[in-house]
Order: C-alpha cells, then sequence, then structure tokens
C-alpha cells in the first residue's frame, strides 16, 4: 500500500520546511529585542534591513549589533543557497526527463496479460514469506520469492 513516493514527497515537503524555518528565523533575528513596531525591521523574501526611523539611546538611527547583523547575514545566504540549489535540483531532474525520453524508448510487451489472479492457478506452486496482518487484506511480502512450477 505503501511506495517510495511518500519517501520522496517527503523530502521535498522537509527541503521546503528547511527553507521557510530559515525564512523566518531569519526575521525574528533581524527584529530582536521586539521593543515595539517603531523598530520592526523590513524583512522581503531574500533579505532584510534594519529599521531607520527610530533612534536609540545616543540619537543614532536603531541598527542591529554586530552579532545581530552576523546571524542575519548568515540566515539570507543560506537561504538564498537552499531556495537556487532547490531550483537547481527541480531543473535538472525535468532536464534528465527530457533527454531520456529523446534517447531511451520504451519496450513493448509481448503477450497478452492474464485476468486469472496467481492463487487461483493449478499445477503452480509458490513458497512466499509474508506478513500476515488482519487490518490488510492481502499479505505484505516479507523477503525473497521463489517459485517453483510443477509437472
Amino acid at each position: 500500500m505503501y511506495d517510495e513516493e511518500m519517501a520522496q514527497s517527503s523530502r521535498k515537503m522537509i527541503m521546503v520546511c528547511v527553507w521557510v524555518h530559515l525564512i523566518m528565523a531569519r526575521v525574528f533575528f533581524a527584529n530582536w529585542p521586539y521593543k515595539n513596531n517603531d523598530e520592526e525591521a523590513s524583512c522581503s523574501l531574500f533579505e532584510c534591513s534594519p529599521a531607520h526611523n527610530t533612534t536609540t539611546g545616543s540619537g543614532e538611527p536603531g541598527a542591529w549589533t554586530d552579532d545581530q547583523e552576523g546571524v542575519v547575514e548568515v540566515y539570507e545566504v543560506t537561504g538564498i543557497l537552499i531556495f537556487f540549489i532547490g531550483l537547481i535540483v527541480i531543473f535538472f531532474k525535468k532536464i534528465k526527463k527530457g533527454c531520456f525520453r529523446l534517447f531511451c524508448k520504451s519496450v513493448d510487451e509481448v503477450g497478452e496479460a492474464s485476468t486469472v489472479p496467481f492463487r487461483n492457478l493449478t499445477g503452480v506452486s509458490a513458497y512466499v514469506p509474508n506478513i500476515r496482518r488482519t487490518t490488510l487484506i492481502n499479505p505484505m511480502v516479507g523477503g525473497f520469492v521463489a517459485c517453483c512450477f510443477a509437472d
């Protein structure tokens, strides 16, 4: 009932979650120490700049500390890198599929498929290790499958 598609989609969602986390953490660090709305940093998707419309106690425009500026810059660069790496991965997957279609051809099957389920065949025996659960309709295959055809 489950296949590799769930693992592939979860990897994509984890990368999106990491990217969103970087964006949100950058905004939180840029707005530290959250004194009031007048000192809010202006942040876009890829960059943040400190608030310049307020003054500190010394009369200078409100700005970040050196450590805060360094952390925000690291989060900006990392977020941009992850965004573009994600785009490159998606782009190359599309190119790979396009090249595969150009140079590879699928082979048509020979003969016709039967609608008879294996369990209804006579004269064919096989050992299939499986896991039986009361919640599943069919048992799950649990290992190597060896088939022997009887005379």
